[in-house]
C-alpha cells in the first residue's frame, strides 16, 4: 500500500518566479516584481505568466509548463479572485474550481464579496489536494453524485446551516469572519475551526455517499466507526444536551465524532486530509520531520487491525509517525509566537485504524472500484 502522500505530492522544486521570488498558492501577482501569477491544476504548479502580444495567450515562465498556453479563469476579476488558469485547448470560461460554485452570496451586501472570496481560496486549496491524490469529484471523473458547492449568507429570521446533501456542500460565509469564527469555536467548545477544515470534514460526507453503494465496503465501514443505521437526529441531539462521553479521547479524534458513525468518519476523514496536506507541505519545502528534536512514541502494526496485515503498511504508519513529530512542532512554534495550536489533536490507536480505513477507501475511490 502506499504512503498517505500521494505519489506526486513531492514536488520537483519550489514554485518560483521568473524573477526568483517565491509564490504561494493564492498569489494572483509576484510581490516582488509585479509579474501576473496563476495556478494550472493539472502540473499541480503555480507560475509567473508573460502574455503574448500576437495571441494574447498567456505564457508560464516555468519550464515545466513551456510549450502550453493558458488564458485566466473568467473569475479572476471578480470577487472571487480566481488565480486557476485554463489550458487554451479547454473549452469554457471557467476553471474546474469555479465550475463547481453553484450559489453566491449577494455580493451588494455589506462584506458578502470579501467573505465570498475567502471561501473560495479555501475551496481552491481543498481541491488542489483532491487533485494532487487523484480522487474523483466532477462529471468528468464519471463519479455517480457529482461535488457542487452554496456558498451563502444567513438573512433575518432564516440562518444558513453548513452541510452536505446529495453531493452538495454548503458553507455560512460567516465562516470566514475571524472573528465570527472564532466566536462560534467558542460556543461549541472546539478545538479547531477553520474554512478548510469544514470542507474536508463535508466532503467527508460527500464521498461516504459514493463508497457505501459497495455492500463490502460498508461493512468494513461498521467494523471501524459502528453501524450507520442507529437514529442520527436523536444521536445528535443527544450529543448537544449531554455532551460526549468522557472516553472519547479514547476511540475518536474529536469530540464530535462521538456522536455518531457518520460524523466519526466525518471527521476522521477530514482530519486524514489535515494530516496529508500538511505532509505534503512540509516535503515540500524540505522540513524533514526525523531533523526534529522530538522523542515520541511511534505507532506500530500493533496499531492497525487484523485484516491490515494483507497489506504493507510501512509507508502509511511511516507517514503518520512523520505528522506526529511535525504537527507537535507547529503547535510549539504556533504557541511561541503567540497563536493557537494549528493542530490541537491527539492520535490514539483507535483513530490511526481508523485513518488506516479512510486510507484504503481513497485507494478504492482511485481504483474506481
Amino acid at each position: 500500500m502506499e504512503g498517505i502522500l500521494s505519489d506526486q505530492s513531492s514536488l520537483d522544486c519550489y514554485d518560483i518566479c521568473d524573477c526568483g521570488n517565491l509564490l504561494y498558492s493564492a498569489n494572483t501577482q509576484c510581490v516582488a516584481c509585479g509579474a501576473v501569477v496563476g495556478y494550472d491544476a493539472l502540473a499541480q504548479v503555480v507560475t509567473s505568466f508573460s502574455t503574448d502580444v500576437s495571441s494574447g495567450h498567456w505564457l508560464a515562465t516555468n519550464p515545466k509548463l513551456a510549450g502550453r498556453a493558458f488564458r485566466p479563469c473568467s473569475q479572476r476579476v471578480s470577487a472571487c479572485n480566481c488565480n486557476w488558469m485554463l489550458d487554451e485547448s479547454i473549452v469554457g470560461e471557467s476553471c474546474i474550481s469555479c465550475q463547481l460554485t453553484l450559489t453566491i452570496p449577494q455580493l451588494d451586501v455589506q462584506d458578502n464579496a470579501r467573505l465570498w472570496g475567502k471561501t473560495e481560496i479555501a475551496k481552491r486549496r481543498v481541491l488542489a489536494q483532491l487533485l494532487r491524490l487523484r480522487l474523483p469529484f466532477s462529471r468528468m471523473d464519471l463519479v455517480a453524485i457529482p461535488l457542487g458547492f452554496k456558498f451563502m449568507a444567513s438573512l433575518p429570521g432564516e440562518f444558513v446551516l453548513t452541510g452536505h446533501e446529495a453531493g452538495v456542500i454548503t458553507l455560512n460565509i460567516s465562516e470566514a469572519d475571524d472573528s465570527e469564527r472564532e466566536a462560534m469555536r467558542e460556543r461549541m467548545g472546539e478545538k479547531y475551526r477553520s474554512l478548510a477544515g469544514h470542507i474536508r470534514h463535508e466532503l467527508g460526507h460527500y464521498y461516504w455517499d459514493l463508497l457505501s453503494q459497495d455492500q463490502a465496503w460498508i461493512e468494513g465501514f461498521r467494523t471501524h466507526f459502528g453501524d450507520e443505521r442507529i437514529d442520527y437526529s436523536s444521536a445528535l441531539q443527544n450529543h448537544h444536551q449531554a455532551g460526549a462521553p468522557t472516553s472519547w479521547p479514547l476511540n475518536h479524534i474529536s469530540a464530535y465524532a462521538s456522536c455518531h458513525p457518520w460524523e466519526d468518519w466525518a471527521e476522521t476523514f477530514g482530519y486524514f486530509l489535515h494530516l496529508e496536506e500538511g505532509l505534503s507541505l512540509a516535503r515540500h519545502f524540505g522540513l524533514e520531520s526525523n531533523d526534529l528534536h522530538l522523542a515520541v512514541s511511534r505507532f506500530s502494526t500493533a496499531s492497525l487491525p487484523a485484516s491490515a496485515e494483507q497489506y504493507n503498511n510501512v509507508e502509511f504508519l511511516a507517514d503518520v509517525n512523520r505528522w506526529v513529530r511535525l504537527s507537535l512542532f507547529i503547535n510549539e512554534l504556533a504557541e511561541g509566537l503567540g497563536h493557537a495550536h494549528p493542530s490541537p489533536f491527539i492520535l490514539n490507536v483507535a483513530t490511526v485504524a481508523k485513518l488506516w480505513y479512510v486510507q484504503r477507501s481513497l485507494d478504492k475511490l482511485r481504483a474506481g472500484r
